[in-house]
C-alpha cells in the first residue's frame, strides 16, 4: 500500500504545468506552434477539396466553372482572412535562426497564391468572355495553389506521424 501512493502522487504531478518553471515558456511556444501547423493543416485540405473540385469543372464544363468561381469567391476570401491570421500566430512557425520551417514558406506561398487567383476569379465571374488561353492561365494557377495546398496538407500529417512515434 505504501508502494502505490508515491507513484500516484508523481503522477498527478506531471499532470500539472508550473507557470514559474523554466520550461513554462518552451513548453507554451510547443504548443502554439503545434496548433498553428494543425489549424493550417486543416484549413489546407479544405481548399484543396474546393479547388480540386474547380479543376475538374475547368476541364469538363467551363458554365459549372464559373458557377463555382463565383461561388468560391467569398470564400477564398475568408480562407485567405484566416490564413492571415494563422500566419500573424507567428510567422516563423516555431522557426529558429535564419532557416525557417518549409511550412512557414508554403503557408505565404498558399496566401498569395489565393490572393492571386481571387483577383483572376472576378475577372472570370464578371460576365465577360474569356480566350481559351485565358481559361487555360486560369486552370495553371488553380493547380500551382492547389499543389501547395495539398504540400501543406502533407506536412501537416507527417507532423502528425512524428508526434505519434
Amino acid at each position: 500500500m505504501k508502494n502505490t501512493s508515491p507513484h500516484r502522487k508523481a503522477a498527478e504531478g506531471a499532470a500539472l504545468v508550473d507557470l514559474f518553471d523554466k520550461a513554462a515558456p518552451t513548453y507554451g511556444a510547443a504548443l502554439r506552434t503545434r496548433e498553428q501547423r494543425e489549424r493550417l493543416s486543416r484549413l489546407a485540405k479544405e481548399v484543396a477539396e474546393m479547388l480540386d473540385a474547380l479543376d475538374g469543372a475547368l476541364k469538363a464544363d467551363r458554365e459549372r466553372a464559373i458557377s463555382l468561381i463565383a461561388e468560391y469567391c467569398g470564400l477564398l476570401e475568408v480562407v485567405v482572412e484566416d490564413l492571415a491570421c494563422i500566419r500573424d500566430i507567428d510567422e516563423t512557425f516555431g522557426g529558429r535562426g535564419r532557416k525557417l520551417p518549409r511550412i512557414a514558406g508554403l503557408a505565404e506561398k498558399l496566401e498569395r497564391g489565393l490572393s492571386y487567383l481571387l483577383g483572376m476569379f472576378s475577372v472570370a465571374s464578371s460576365g465577360e468572355n474569356l480566350s481559351p488561353l485565358n481559361w487555360k492561365l486560369i486552370e495553371r494557377d488553380v493547380q500551382k495553389v492547389l499543389g501547395t495546398a495539398q504540400s501543406i496538407g502533407a506536412e501537416g500529417e507527417l507532423a502528425e506521424r512524428k508526434l505519434a512515434a
